[in-house]
């Protein structure tokens, strides 16, 4: 190759100076390739040993930086925007947006200025003042640097509504000690503030509800109070008027008859009080019986005749439609229902006023169902719209002068709706102030079996409705002295032998230790030291004697339908609360004696 080199330039020149022209050329090439290509040999040795050696090194940062940008986007997916505001140069980049003004794009730059112009357009006039020259605030800044992130919470006109933002301002650069790049994050929070705003409108409605039922019941407190004063002050005031009058038999008479209607009149409010609270609690129960609508509804009417005719108020009444029809229920809570509505009637309807009470049978959906409409109007007070809205809520009277005078404790109507509620049926209200009121009841009563119900009628009318009880032996059990000297008083009369007990405990050593059938019959307290009721009740019968099965009856202050239930469960044949009444008491002994 050299000599072809050599001989072209003879050639060239046709001369031997050509010659050594390329000789020289080649010395020169050879002097300057040799040298670099021993460098550039040597600068690829240094590269390949660093990429030997750091190659790992190399990608794992890449794969943490790759790892670090997936996990910043996933973050600013998070959000609806996110800018980061320079506060050097003052220019805001737009990292991501959801606007869909043609100004704004993901990576567009603007300057404090013309981002302001855009925000200021959106944000609600309430915010103005307070984010106008924000990232100028020197208070902002210094609160920024200190925490590192600061929130905020405001309303954006969003394509024509405003909707909530929450906007948090995060430091992501410092400078001397100073913020120099802040990163603002806004995410849509509207539905969740809606739904805020839901739950803390029903928290003050419960508030608001939980105020006035606690209103309602001070006020209740207040008129039971009264009511509860009232027949107690004519109690102790005819025993101090019939001791001062011992030896005017007449006028001792008089304070009996009083006391008697006034121990009533609180033994009523008690029970209206406890059937409020058993409601309350879901406690109530029904015990179902085959009664003749009509007696019943007739029997309702003899009780409500003479208070009618002793106010002067004249009472109506007609329910020919119902004759000889036999239904199912609890007859005692209907007639709770009836002489509520017709008892609050007479009292509220003034003297010459008019009392009309019908009842008839309408179609009914339910199969084997008869339905009834019972109807009460009167010619009385009235009550106001406001009113009618509270009627059947516990506690509530109406707030009237003239009612004040009016005996009541805001429990009877409330009780009575949830009675006819439990029962399936419906209630409607009618009334205008000095005009009057009426009352529809809508009840749907399951029909009975006419000819069972006769036969049983036939039996208890074949039983004596008197009986002598001399010769028969009762265990008294009562820890209370008063209560067992009432009760004893009581025995007496039906002249029995009487033997008492202080606790169950005592009851039921005194049945063991005596012969078989030596005690005819057992009343029995319930709530006594040592041993109660029930438990003595238990014991007894768990004794190995032929007569473990003598009749036991509670004699108890303790008159909610659980506690009969439960001292069935004990064991006990029949239950009669306190106050005790004689005749219900004599009825008991006749069946078990």
């Amino acid at each position: 190759m050299c000599f072809a080199h050599l001989y072209s330039g003879y050639i060239a020149t046709e001369s031997f100076a050509g010659v050594l022209l390329q000789i020289v050329l080649i010395a020169v090439d050879v002097a300057i390739y040799i040298p670099f290509v021993k460098k550039m040999d040597k600068k690829s040795f240094v590269f390949e040993n660093l990429y030997e050696d750091d190659f790992e090194k190399i990608k794992t940062m890449e794969e943490k930086d790759n790892e670090n940008r997936r996990l910043i986007r996933a973050l600013a997916n998070m959000y609806d925007d996110v800018y980061e505001a320079n506060l050097e140069s003052r220019i805001v980049r737009v990292i991501r947006t959801t606007q869909s003004e043609s100004i704004l794009f993901s990576g567009q730059e603007l300057t404090f200025s013309e981002f302001e112009g855009w925000f200021f357009k959106k944000v609600s006039k309430e915010y103005e003042n307070e984010l106008r020259g924000l990232f100028s605030s020197a208070d902002f800044l210094q609160k920024l640097a200190g925490s590192g992130v600061l929130e905020k919470e405001i309303r954006l006109d969003v394509k024509g509504r405003m909707e909530w933002f929450r906007l948090q301002f995060i430091v992501s650069r410092i400078k001397e000690d100073k913020p120099s790049m802040i990163t603002v994050m806004a995410m849509n929070i509207d539905e969740f503030k809606r739904r805020q705003e839901e739950q803390n409108i029903a928290l003050r409605s419960a508030y608001e509800a939980a105020r006035q039922a606690s209103i309602a019941k001070s006020t209740f407190l207040s008129n039971m109070s009264h009511d509860i004063r009232t027949p107690m002050n004519a109690i102790l005031g005819m025993c101090t008027i019939a001791r001062q009058n011992m030896d005017n038999p007449k006028k001792v008479e008089d304070c009996l008859s009083k006391i008697d209607a006034s121990s009533a009149h609180l033994l009523n409010l008690i029970k209206a009080v406890l059937d409020m609270s058993k409601i309350e609690s879901g406690k109530v129960v029904f015990h179902e019986s085959t009664f003749d609508i009509s007696q019943m509804v007739k029997e309702i009417c003899d009780i409500i005749q003479p208070q009618a005719a002793k106010k002067g108020v004249e009472f109506c009444y007609g329910f020919e439609s119902l004759k000889n029809i036999y239904v199912t229920g609890d007859s005692l809570r209907i007639r709770q229902i009836f002489v509520n509505i017709l008892g609050n009637a007479v009292k509220f309807t003034p003297e010459k006023g008019k009392i009309k009470f019908s009842a008839r049978t309408c179609p009914s959906s339910y199969t084997d169902y008869t339905t009834f409409e019972f109807i009460c109007s009167d010619t009385g007070m009235g009550m106001s719209e406001e009113f009618k809205e509270k009627l059947f809520q516990p506690f509530e009277r109406e707030t009237n002068s003239k009612i004040h005078s009016i005996e009541g404790n805001g429990l009877g109507m409330a009780i009575t709706k949830n009675i006819i509620d439990l029962m399936n049926g419906e209630i409607y209200v009618d009334s205008s102030i000095g005009v009057g009121t009426t009352f529809t009841v809508v009840l749907h009563l399951k029909e009975a079996d006419r000819n069972g119900l006769q036969e049983k009628e036939g039996e208890e009318e074949n039983k004596g409705t008197s009986r002598n009880f001399e010769g028969k032996r009762i265990l008294l059990v009562e820890d209370n002295e008063l209560n067992r000297e009432i009760a004893r008083e009581f025995l007496t009369l039906a002249g029995v032998t009487i033997e008492e007990a202080q606790n169950g405990k005592e009851a039921v050593e005194m049945v063991e230790k005596s012969g078989e059938n030596y005690y005819d019959l057992i009343f029995m307290d319930i709530q006594m030291p040592l041993m109660n009721g029930y438990e003595a009740a238990k014991a007894i019968r768990a004794l190995h004697r032929r007569d473990a099965d003598l009749p036991i009856i509670a004699m108890t202050a303790n008159a909610f339908s659980d506690d009969i239930r439960m001292a069935k469960e004990a064991g006990m044949n029949e239950h009669i609360s306190k106050p005790i009444d004689i005749k219900k008491l004599f009825k008991a002994m006749e069946e078990f004696l």
